[in-house]
């Protein structure tokens, strides 16, 4: 069952890279709505290019196999490349869709839903991690600044989702603060207690009736 399983995330992940890769852009996209016509080439995690990344990382994860795959390495490398460009240029803010100057706040828009992204990309690509991190912890900035969004209480556009992103920015240091060098381990605590009190500021506002 287990092999078959992951015989169908590898058929997936690959027609993933076959199916939203084109030669005149250097990062996978999806049109959405991909139906009906005047669908767009989001680049957030919900319908777009943030998305794609974040699953195949996982899947290369759960199979080792993949990761000798140079097709899907390479097409990663160059989308991670493209949107990491993207937020540095917008301050941690990630647009709608390339050439946009508009940004959203939202788990399936913009900075929030790139910061789980990020994360798993420094397991793919552990050279990269300095800049990984602080490109996630700059998206999480760009989330804690902007507020609360009040569009409901969900993952998707809501409170929960960009509350949900700080906390796994909290459990990303949490999980590193066992190191030997006591200047790395202080960074992480400190790290750690700065987005773990952020993250249940915003879990508290669900139960406010003033927001609600």
């Amino acid at each position: 069952m287990v092999e078959k399983l992951h015989e169908v995330i590898s058929d997936v992940a690959q027609s993933i890279v076959l199916n939203c890769s084109h030669p005149n852009y250097a990062y996978m996209r999806v049109i959405f709505p991909i139906s009906g016509g005047g669908g767009e080439a989001y680049l957030g995690a919900g319908h777009g290019t943030v998305g794609i990344l974040y699953f195949l990382m996982k899947a290369i994860e759960l199979i080792p196999e993949l990761r000798l795959n140079n097709q899907i390495r390479e097409k990663l490398g160059h989308s991670l490349g493209f949107i990491c460009k993207l937020m540095e240029e917008n301050n941690g803010d990630l647009p709608f869709v390339e050439g946009d100057t508009s940004v959203a706040r939202h788990f399936c828009h913009g900075a929030p839903g790139t910061i789980p992204m990020l994360l798993q990309a420094v397991e793919t690509f552990p050279d990269q991690e300095a800049k990984l991190v602080a490109l996630a912890q700059l998206a999480g900035e760009a989330t804690w600044r902007h507020g609360l969004v009040l569009k409901g209480n969900g993952l998707c556009h809501g409170i929960a989702g960009n509350g949900y992103v700080l906390h796994i920015l909290y459990r990303f240091f949490a999980n590193r603060t066992d190191c030997i060098d006591l200047k790395v381990k202080e960074t992480n605590e400190k790290n750690a207690n700065i987005w773990r009190t952020r993250a249940f500021a915003f879990a508290r506002a669900l139960y406010l009736p003033e927001v609600q």
